[in-house]
This record gives C-alpha cells, structure tokens and sequence, in this order.
C-alpha cells in the first residue's frame, strides 16, 4: 500500500523526537559521567560509528527521506545498545586527587594521618550517596569539603556531574566553569559544558566555543574529525 503525505509526515514527526533523544543519549555516553581516560579503543571506535550513523540519520531525515532516516538511528541504536551494560559502569563521579588539596598546616604530624581518613571517608561517603540516589547528601557532602579545599577542580567537576543528574543545568555549567577556572586542561569539563549549551541551555555559540576548547586538549585524531564536524554542523544551524 502506497503512504500517503499525512502519513510520512507524522512518520517524520515520530523520527524527529527519537532523533533527539537518541542524539543526546549518545552525547551523554561519550561525554558526560566518564571519567578521564577510561574508553579504550574499541570504545571510541563504537561510539564513533553509532555517531556516523547518527548523523546521517538527521542528514535523511532534513531531506525528507524518512525510512533511510529510520534504518540509520535504528542501526546506532543497535550499537549503543550494544554497550549499554558496559557504559552503565563507567558512570563514575571522578576521583578527587590528593595533590590538590592542601592540609592545613596547622594540623600536627601526628594528626595528619587521621585527617587524611577522614577526608577519604567522606568522599567515598559522597560516591555512595550518588550512586544510591541520594543527590542531596551527596552534594552536601562535596560542598563540604570544597569549604576546606576550594581549589581542588574535581570537586567542582563531580558538582557539576550531580547537578546534571538532578537536570540543574545552570548549576552543572557554574560547577564544570569552576573546574575550567581552576584546571585549564580539564578536556572533560569543556566537553561537558559544550554539551550543556548545546542541549539544555539553547546556545550553540557558546556550545561551539567549548567544543573548540576541547578541541585543542584532545589527543585522539579520530575523536578530533568528528567534534569538528560537529562543530561544523553547529555552524551551520547559527547562521
């Protein structure tokens, strides 16, 4: 049976929406929630075929050619689904490092090694609370010992991880600003805010501001084409 035009226009409709989800799905996994440095090889090579398939995807779907459009999410969505019990590990907040924070000096040597327990115990109280879903301790708890360390720029970053999981966009891109402010070379922060304006806060120019500070730290070639040719697309969408 021929589809009418009504038809392929609700088709359309439907696409665009998994479209988007699926676009940002796929921005979360390969960004957002990771620490640093834990895709190996085969990771980024998934990741970058379902982000191929992706685009090409929203390349039919402008054109109007729905049922290509279709076959091509679907077949990204096969890829990521792939990986998904995999990714659900590598969701982690980020590891505080201890060469940041500076312990008062006050504290006798005798007491030093005690603060430093009690200081890992708090964080790993803070790792817990996030991973049971409970948000609001575990921001307590990263606010507590940012008033004690304020310039340790993982802290800021794991802030900014939490808010995104509350969806508190404005708050996650104050927290990863910190952590650029603090650490230039956090490439996952800038990746994150990049991802942030993009999607959430409707400012592709600012997004594309922080994609090419990403650029500039990131050391994979592959990885390198494909955020310029979404800096490109992006470019495209603002004029």
């Amino acid at each position: 049976m021929k589809k009418r035009a009504t038809d392929c226009f609700y088709f359309g409709i439907l696409r665009v929406i998994e479209f988007l989800v699926l676009g940002m799905f796929l921005l979360f996994l390969f960004g957002i929630f990771c620490e640093r440095g834990v895709y190996c090889k085969e990771d980024n090579d998934s990741m970058a075929i379902a982000n191929t398939y992706y685009l090409k995807g929203k390349e039919f779907l402008l054109k109007g050619e729905y049922q290509k459009a279709d076959e091509a999410f679907k077949k990204a969505e096969e890829i990521l689904n792939k990986k998904s019990s995999k990714e659900k590990e590598r969701r982690s907040l980020r590891k505080s490092d201890s060469k940041r924070r500076k312990i008062s000096s006050k504290i006798s040597p005798s007491n030093l090694e005690a603060e430093k327990k009690k200081i890992e115990t708090i964080l790993e109280a803070a790792k817990q609370a996030y991973f049971e879903g409970n948000l609001e301790l575990a921001l307590r708890l990263y606010a507590r010992m940012l008033r004690k360390y304020p310039t340790d720029a993982d802290l800021y970053y794991n802030l900014g991880v939490i808010y995104l999981k509350k969806a508190d966009y404005l708050s996650a891109a104050e927290e990863f600003k910190r952590a650029v402010l603090l650490d230039p070379s956090d490439a996952d922060a800038y990746y994150n805010l990049g991802v942030i304006y993009e999607n959430f806060l409707n400012d592709k120019e600012e997004a594309i501001s922080y994609y090419q500070s990403y650029l500039k730290l990131c050391t994979s070639e592959e990885e390198k084409k494909e955020i310029k040719r979404w800096i490109e697309r992006l470019r495209r969408e603002v004029r």
